[in-house]
């Protein structure tokens, strides 16, 4: 009886171990654009033995920015409609946009294999049209809550697309090495699918202006797809970013900890100055010279505290704090009623 029962258990375990492997999957590319001499081609392949079925779906970018989209009815040569296509084993698919409008379009894409093993890959073309034909490809991929994008602005510039793959608001931090010094540029809130596009030099201004290095992108909870393009003399080709997991290594977690320690300054206005004392501890920041008061220090260095002085007055103070390597500084600005006056802030952190 034993031995009836084992052998059960083992055609049962062969009947559904294979079954085990099959899993739906998800593949995000996180750029298209087409129209304005632009256009995006997708090839998607089924590496498996057995058919798949796949869907897409497109969000574009509205007007007015802010990282918004909405549902994109992304048009094809090919004129096939975008949900439920069987992909035969071992073929593939070329999807071609049209680039016929006047001007670009900017996007992203999900890919969706809805019965198969994972045997789906995919990656866009993009083509530049005209008498400079110039063309670019980029894989589609997974999503993920980390990403390292190298940059290179020395001569040329560095570009990236990132696309928020979840349907609620993210807040990705940003973190950028250059010849081991650290910097904490303001991070970027994406709403829900939301889509941005950038070069670094513009994005984050001198601090990559020039340079090459490393930036890393982080979100504490949630995920999100990076494209990365260098753009050198009106040519253009990927440029690879690498998707990591774990905690961050260059941007912050998003407790306000990496600006954790004393600090000493100064404030200064026609009225009045002095020195200035305070600490951060995750987060919350704690004036204890020229009086005492308390504020808060977000993940990207933006700060916010009030302040009684010993006059009297009261004073709210904002501003931020940079980290440069393990150093950090930190500037801004501060207002005051009863007396009304204004003046300027320092901090270093010792």
């Amino acid at each position: 009886m034993r031995k009836k029962t084992v052998r059960w258990c083992l055609l049962l375990v062969s009947i559904l171990f294979p079954y085990s492997l099959a899993q739906a999957q998800t593949l995000f590319i996180p750029q298209i654009v087409d129209g304005g001499a632009w256009l995006t081609t997708i090839p998607i392949t089924n590496t498996g033995a057995t058919q798949t079925t796949i869907s897409l779906s497109f969000f574009q970018e509205t007007i007015g920015g802010n990282g918004n989209t909405s549902s994109w009815s992304l048009a094809f040569v090919e004129n096939v409609q975008t949900s439920n296509i069987v992909l035969p084993a071992g073929s593939t698919l070329f999807l071609h946009t049209t680039g016929t409008a006047a001007s670009a379009t900017v996007g992203w894409g999900q890919l969706h294999e809805l019965d198969g093993a994972g045997s789906v890959v995919a990656y866009a073309i993009f083509t530049v049209t005209g008498a400079s034909l110039q063309n670019g490809t980029a894989p589609a991929a997974g999503a993920a809550s980390r990403v390292l994008v190298p940059f290179d602005n020395t001569s040329a510039a560095t570009s990236i697309a990132i696309a928020n793959t979840t349907t609620s608001s993210e807040t990705i931090n940003v973190g950028i090495r250059i010849n081991g010094v650290t910097s904490q540029p303001a991070s970027i809130t994406l709403p829900g699918q939301g889509h941005i596009h950038f070069d670094f030099p513009t994005q984050f201004g001198a601090t990559v202006a020039g340079q090459s290095g490393l930036a890393e992108f982080y979100a504490a909870s949630g995920s999100f797809a990076i494209l990365g393009l260098r753009f050198q003399s009106g040519a253009f080709t990927t440029a690879p970013v690498y998707a990591e997991s774990g905690p961050p290594l260059i941007a912050s977690s998003g407790s306000g900890s990496v600006f954790d320690g004393n600090y000493t300054g100064s404030y200064s206005s026609s009225l009045t100055s002095g020195g200035v004392t305070a600490t951060v501890s995750n987060g919350t920041l704690t004036v204890t010279n020229p009086g005492s008061g308390t504020g808060t220090v977000s993940s990207n260095g933006q700060v916010t505290f009030g302040v009684e002085l010993a006059a009297g007055a009261s004073c709210n103070f904002s501003g931020n704090l940079t980290l440069m390597g393990t150093a950090a500084t930190g500037s801004g600005t501060f207002s005051c009623t009863s007396p009304t006056f204004s003046g300027t802030w320092s901090l270093t952190r010792q």
